[in-house]
C-alpha cells in the first residue's frame, strides 16, 4: 500500500514538472462600476473559492499564494491583486518549485516564464472576480 501511494505521489509530482513553461500573463479588468470596497470583498471571496491564501491585505493591494495545502511544500505561486478606481489587475510575483525563468525564455529577453498551470490559476482567479463583481449590480 505504501509503495502504491509513493508511486502515485511521484506520478502527480512528475506530471507537474513535465509540463512546459509558459510566458507569464496578467489578468486585468477596467471600467467596473464597483467601489474599491466591493472589489476588495470580491478579491477575498474569489481567493477563498479558489483556495488562495491571503499573505498581505493592504488598501489597493492584496498578495495571494496558491496552493495553501500540503502541495505547497513542493511548489507555490505568489500573485498580487492591485485594485482601485473601477479596475483590478492580477499579476505574477514569484514562485517556488514551478520552473520559474526570470532571465528570459523562448529567446525573449526580460520575459518571465513559469509552469503553464500558473497562467491557468491566474485566469481562473480573474474569471471568478469578474463573475462575483457582475453579480453585484
Amino acid at each position: 500500500m505504501a509503495a502504491a501511494t509513493a508511486a502515485f505521489l511521484m506520478g502527480v509530482c512528475g506530471m507537474l514538472q513535465a509540463a512546459p513553461v509558459a510566458e507569464v500573463i496578467s489578468y486585468d479588468q477596467s471600467g467596473l462600476k464597483a467601489s474599491d470596497a466591493r472589489i476588495h470583498e470580491a478579491i477575498k471571496q474569489a481567493a477563498q473559492m479558489r483556495k488562495w491564501g491571503i499573505v498581505s491585505d493592504k488598501p489597493g493591494k492584496v498578495l495571494l499564494v496558491y496552493p495553501t495545502n500540503n502541495r505547497s511544500l513542493h511548489y507555490q505561486a505568489t500573485v498580487s491583486v492591485t485594485y482601485g478606481k473601477g479596475s483590478y489587475k492580477v499579476e505574477y510575483v514569484k514562485s517556488r518549485g514551478l520552473d520559474e525563468k526570470r532571465n528570459g525564455c523562448y529567446g525573449k529577453e526580460g520575459v518571465v516564464c513559469v509552469h503553464r498551470n500558473v497562467n491557468r490559476w491566474i485566469a481562473n482567479l480573474g474569471k471568478d472576480l469578474n463573475r462575483i463583481l457582475s453579480q453585484s449590480y
